[in-house]
């Protein structure tokens, strides 16, 4: 079971990235987030911890539509 597990978790992991680098001038997590409703929010936010620390995205607040967001970019 755990190996079906992590593969699943892996796969998301991949479209979470696919998502986030198809972002020319990178991705709200707003935005982010209602392209990946079907993962938790807890889980998603775990995700973009692993990718950030793995150095594959940056995460950064800019201003966007008057507000202060998270922007993600991919490398």
């Amino acid at each position: 079971y755990n190996n079906i597990y992590e593969g699943k978790v892996d796969m998301e992991l991949q479209k979470l990235l696919n998502i986030i680098k198809g972002e020319d001038d990178g991705i709200t997590k707003r935005k982010l987030s209602q392209k990946t409703r079907n993962i938790k929010k807890r889980q998603r936010d775990e995700m973009i911890g692993d990718l950030l620390e793995q150095g594959s995205i940056i995460a950064t607040v800019e201003e966007r539509d008057g507000q202060q967001q998270t922007v993600i970019r991919a490398f």
